[in-house]
């Protein structure tokens, strides 16, 4: 593994429903619900956007008017069909139709509608700014293990298994585009966090625990480092700015699918903690790196890029 020295240089963070651009390291914190989507570019760094999850309950508007950039918001708006006004919500997001707590319209519409918004949220992001980049390789991760986002993540499985199962729902994007873009995709889990007994989010209360994740990627090392940076506590607790070690930490090999899990140290006895380090335990399977890259590789991410994740 071969690096230029990090210490002491900023990594710049992605805001919730924003997106960034950057030739060598970024970083978003705080995704649970969201969804996170990191894009490696051929020969033009790294791209990332943080999804907010008001852009997956959106229903009747295409939930891509949520955009989070303006330029992208008004190509949106002036190509596709606005609903009759007493199907949109009085809350203050825009375009967002009031469904109450719930996530998913299981009786309604398909979740591949669902992931088609969020695939389309980070295509426009992407094109907005560098309509010419084409993407190398892309990353989906967020959202939490319950029946909701289950059956968000079974649905993108089906669609990367049938790149041409569904076309584009707004006309700025090209079928070739999102073909593409889906043809890309080499890892992804929509279902990353955890709740307490695995319930609904909108039951969520002060006292429920969760766990999210921050994700960093450093492309100045060789080869370049993605890690994902699980932290653990009750609801109340996760507003907490993301600087101390996470409980978990998942870095990615890729020479395949699916990262490598590291547990650190914990003291935090809680049961549901225990329980799911259990269960990643479980996953852990003997072909991991060797001992001393991969503890090289965790001491990097704890020591010298987690600490220099900066808000914009």
């Amino acid at each position: 593994m071969g690096s230029e020295s990090t210490v002491g240089i900023s990594i710049r963070n992605v805001e919730i429903g924003e997106a960034l651009h950057d030739k060598s390291q970024l970083a978003t914190k705080g995704v649970f619900t969201c969804v996170a989507v990191l894009i490696f570019l051929q020969d033009d760094g790294l791209f990332l956007a943080h999804i907010s999850s008001q852009v997956i309950i959106a229903r009747s508007v295409p939930a891509v008017i949520s955009c989070a950039i303006p330029a992208a918001r008004n190509l949106l708006e002036s190509s596709i069909t606005v609903p009759d006004p007493t199907q949109i919500s009085t809350d203050p997001v825009a375009g967002m139709v009031d469904l109450g707590s719930e996530i998913f319209d299981i009786g309604g519409k398909h979740p591949l509608v669902e992931v088609q918004h969020i695939i389309e949220n980070a295509i426009i992001m992407l094109d907005t700014n560098h309509k010419d980049t084409v993407p190398e390789s892309i990353f989906l991760m967020g959202g939490v293990q319950n029946a909701e986002y289950e059956k968000l993540n079974d649905a993108l499985t089906d669609w990367r298994l049938s790149p041409s199962i569904i076309g584009p729902s707004c006309e700025i994007i090209s079928s070739q585009r999102l073909r593409t873009f889906i043809e890309k995709i080499k890892y992804h889990n929509l279902c990353i966090n955890f709740i307490e007994n695995s319930i609904s989010v909108g039951d969520i209360i002060d006292s429920t625990w969760i766990s999210d994740v921050s994700i960093v990627c450093d492309k100045t090392l060789t080869p370049p480092l993605t890690a994902i940076c699980q932290y653990f506590g009750k609801d109340s607790q996760m507003d907490k700015d993301r600087v101390s070690s996470p409980t978990v930490i998942y870095i990615f090999n890729f020479s395949r699918d699916e990262p490598h899990a590291f547990i650190c140290p914990t003291r935090d006895p809680s049961p549901f903690v225990l329980n799911i380090i259990h269960k990643i335990n479980v996953k852990v399977d003997e072909k991991s790196p060797s001992t001393n890259l991969f503890v090289n590789l965790i001491d990097h991410v704890i020591h010298d890029l987690i600490p220099q994740i900066r808000d914009q």
